[in-house]
């Protein structure tokens, strides 16, 4: 992906219009938002987690439970996308979204080497 951003990736592939772009910017935000207060959840169910153990099970369900938690607000978030998006440019959001999903760092990278 040439080291674009998610952000960078659906923008410049969707080619959305002004409009669009000014719902984007909103959505985005609030997500970076959102998913900055979830991260400092999973941080600290982290380091509950790796001080007790996996045997304990309030650790495990709670690390569990804050990484579900950032899962659920990035499908939101791509729906909110989606909302926006004209008919073609959905199909093509779907292409991106295999892209992001599937790779690492918190699915916001594809594969080596996975052009679009």
């Amino acid at each position: 992906m040439g080291g674009s951003s998610p952000k960078e990736l659906i923008a410049n592939e969707l080619h959305f219009d002004d409009k669009q772009k000014a719902a984007f910017e909103i959505i985005v935000k609030k997500h970076q938002d959102q998913s900055a207060q979830i991260r400092v959840e999973i941080r600290e169910a982290k380091k509950a987690y790796y001080q007790l153990g996996p045997k304990n099970k309030k650790a495990t369900h709670e690390l569990t439970f804050a990484y579900a938690k950032l899962e659920a607000l990035n499908y939101s978030h791509f729906e909110e996308i989606r909302a926006i998006c004209k008919t073609d440019q959905k199909d093509a959001l779907n292409r991106l979204l295999n892209i992001i999903i599937s790779g690492s760092n918190f699915g916001m990278m594809g594969p080596p080497g996975l052009k679009l």
